[in-house]
């Protein structure tokens, strides 16, 4: 771990040094358009440092805050760091310090804490670095670029377990291997499928934002928003597949006028047609019964005995019994599988979480904190309304759309799972703030 700290602290350090020497260095948003390419790589490749597992964007996020700060101090000189939702921040700040105090596995929780403020402070960073059109532009390209390995690494992963290729060179976890449903459930460079699931909305959110922005479609965002849509279903995530109907279903009735038109009809069902053939062509491929237990699945047909679903639903009872008995401000973050173990920290299940953030928050943080990540994320919605009815921009109108759009898919999807410290959602948070801000100050085409 010594050896991976004085790398990573040299680093730091070296680049530090040519920022203060360099001024073609001295502009952070380089390392921000890094950070976007390198949002899905959570898993590979990363190292594992005593039970921490060390990721790309850890090392350029350090650097990042570090090239900010120093342009704030040395070239902006500006003390102050104004931000639309740092109210609610603050308060979401407060109620983790607050839950610590209730905290039996403290030093669990002061790890989450320490982990959480640096993807916060990451949003912050990153809706202070975004102060032109180019900036967006080049952030949304490299996003683009990004989704397109994501999903090409995705399909490989789907092809290479079907002709029986290594897990060394799918990239696969052996969980989500054919082993388990007799084909596999992508993953590419995440965690899970779900944290892939809920990756995608961000390019897909980019790409909404250009299809309804008057302007002409590249054919590789065509491909590439289909590619994003048949990955999302290989994943089998349903808090993904239903996070991405809810958002589609809201955007549909935003622009209802554009969609329902023939020419629209005829390529929304083509569209829908290919993607779902090409998912029932790819599982038929894997022999009989692939697509029933697809289906099985995806309807939540183990609801009643699947380990995944009785597991969340067991979770959400706790967290919602633990919450009565520290109401406001929870039992400390981190500590829920605690709960479980006796707060054992030798058995595994100390580890356990909720699978529902919104819940967690409420066990591990109690009303101030799920109040304030609510409040948080109502700010941002609203001033997204405020931005869309301000511009005359449809570039930035279609785009603040597109982008709170995603930003309520994943939002849904929060309903599956619960990490609060995800440094794409936190990066994307600050894009959303950025792009609202040159919405409101756009008044021309």
């Amino acid at each position: 771990m010594q050896i991976y700290l004085a790398l990573l602290l040299g680093i730091v350090g070296l680049m530090c040094l040519y920022f203060l020497r360099s001024k073609t260095a001295r502009n952070p948003f380089a390392f921000l358009v890094l950070i976007a390419f390198f949002l899905p790589f959570e898993r590979i490749p990363t190292v594992v440092v005593n039970d921490f597992t060390l990721k790309i964007n850890h090392i350029v996020g350090i650097i990042f805050l570090v090239f900010w700060f120093l342009d704030r101090a040395v070239r902006r000189k500006e003390k102050f760091i104004t931000n639309p939702i740092a109210i609610p921040l603050l308060l979401l700040i407060g109620s983790l310090f607050l839950s610590l105090t209730h905290a039996q596995l403290l030093s669990r929780g002061i790890i989450f804490t320490v982990q959480i403020l640096f993807t916060i402070l990451l949003a912050i960073a990153t809706n202070d670095s975004i102060m032109k059109k180019s900036h967006i532009d080049a952030i949304e390209r490299v996003i683009f670029a990004s989704a397109w390995v994501v999903v090409i690494f995705a399909l490989w992963q789907f092809i290479g377990d079907l002709i029986g290729l290594p897990w060394s060179l799918t990239g696969l976890d052996v969980g989500f291997s054919k082993i388990v449903f007799g084909f596999p459930r992508v993953q590419a460079f995440s965690k899970e499928p779900l944290y892939l699931a809920n990756y995608l909305f961000i390019p897909m959110g980019f790409l909404i934002g250009s299809f309804f922005s008057g302007e002409k479609i590249a054919t590789h965002k065509k491909w590439l928003l289909v590619g994003i849509c048949v990955v999302i279903l290989l994943t089998m995530s349903r808090g993904g597949i239903i996070g991405f109907i809810a958002a589609g279903g809201i955007g549909t009735l935003i622009w209802a006028k554009k969609m329902f038109t023939i020419t629209n009809f005829f390529i929304v069902t083509f569209g829908a047609m290919a993607v779902i053939g090409a998912v029932y062509g790819g599982l038929t491929l894997y022999g009989d019964g692939g697509v029933q237990r697809y289906v099985e699945h995806i309807t939540i047909g183990d609801i009643g005995q699947g380990e995944s679903t009785v597991s969340r639903l067991g979770a959400v009872d706790q967290s919602i019994d633990i919450w009565k008995e520290h109401p406001v401000i929870g039992i400390g973050i981190g500590n829920f599988g605690g709960t479980q173990t006796g707060f054992d920290m030798d058995d595994p299940r100390t580890k356990n979480i909720v699978n529902n953030e919104y819940f967690e928050l409420l066990a591990e943080t109690g009303i101030i904190g799920l109040g304030s990540f609510l409040v948080l994320i109502g700010v941002v919605f609203v001033r997204s309304i405020r931005a869309i009815h301000a511009t005359t921009s449809f570039r930035y109108r279609s785009l603040t759309i597109g982008l709170s759009l995603a930003l309520f898919g994943i939002l849904v999807q929060y309903n599956f799972f619960s990490t609060l410290s995800i440094m794409y959602i936190w990066v994307f948070i600050g894009v959303v703030l950025a792009v609202q801000t040159l919405a409101l100050k756009e008044r021309t085409q």
